[in-house]
C-alpha cells in the first residue's frame, strides 16, 4: 500500500512524544478504547483498512471535557467507534505540528475554531470528515454515515480526501506571506530609521 506522500510527515512525528498525556489518560477508562496518536495506530488502521476516527484536544479544554462526558461514553457511540475505526486521541500541547496540519484542513472544509477538533482519517492519514464539538446524536450521525461511507465508497472517499488536503493547502500557500525583495526591505528600513532621527 502507497502511503499518501501529502501527510506523510505525520507518521515521522508520531512518536515524538515520549509521556502519554493528560489528555489521553483521563479518557482511557470510558468504554471507547482510545489509543493515544503514534506509530501503533496508525499501523493497526492500515492493516485493518479502518478509517481513523482522531479527536484532537487538550486536558484544559472544557468543551474536549464536555464532549467525553456527553457524547464518547455513550454506549451505542461508543460501539460503534470501537468496531468501525481506529479511536485514536491526539493532544495538541503534545503534537503542536500534527494538531496544526490537521486544524488547517479542518479549516478549509468547514468555518469556525475551538477545540475539540474531530477528524476521520482514511489509514493514508487523509481526512474525509470532520467536526468540531458534537453532542451525543450529532457524533452518533458522523459516525454512521462515514462507516457505511467507507464500506460502500471507498474509492469516491479516498479521492474526496485527497481533495480536502489539496484545498487546504491552495488555502495555506494564498495566507503565506508572499517573498520580499531586498529593496522593499531596504526602504522600510530607512522609513523606520527616520523616524528616530532628531531634528
Amino acid at each position: 500500500m502507497v502511503r499518501s506522500v501529502v501527510f506523510a510527515f505525520v507518521v515521522s512525528l508520531a512518536c515524538s512524544a515520549s509521556a502519554t498525556s493528560r489528555y489521553v489518560t483521563d479518557r482511557s477508562a470510558g468504554p471507547v478504547q482510545w489509543q493515544e496518536w503514534g506509530k501503533p495506530a496508525i499501523e493497526r488502521a492500515q492493516r485493518e483498512k479502518r478509517p481513523l476516527f482522531v479527536s484532537i484536544g487538550f486536558a484544559a479544554s472544557w468543551d474536549c471535557q464536555r464532549m467525553h462526558r456527553e457524547a464518547f461514553l455513550n454506549g451505542e457511540n461508543a460501539e460503534a467507534l470501537n468496531a468501525y475505526f481506529v479511536p485514536v486521541l491526539l493532544d495538541r500541547i503534545e503534537y503542536p505540528e500534527v494538531a496544526e496540519a490537521y486544524e488547517a484542513v479542518l479549516r478549509s472544509m468547514q468555518d469556525g475554531s475551538g477545540w475539540p477538533a474531530n477528524l476521520i482519517l482514511t489509514p493514508g492519514l487523509e481526512p474525509f470528515a470532520a467536526a468540531r464539538f458534537l453532542s451525543t446524536a450529532e457524533l452518533n450521525r458522523m459516525l454512521v454515515i462515514n462507516a457505511n461511507r467507507w464500506a460502500s465508497e471507498r474509492d469516491a472517499v479516498n479521492a474526496e480526501a485527497r481533495a480536502h488536503v489539496m484545498k487546504a493547502r491552495a488555502v495555506g500557500k494564498r495566507r503565506a506571506p508572499s517573498d520580499v525583495d531586498a529593496t522593499t526591505i531596504e526602504a522600510v528600513i530607512d522609513d523606520i530609521a527616520r523616524t528616530y532621527e532628531k531634528d
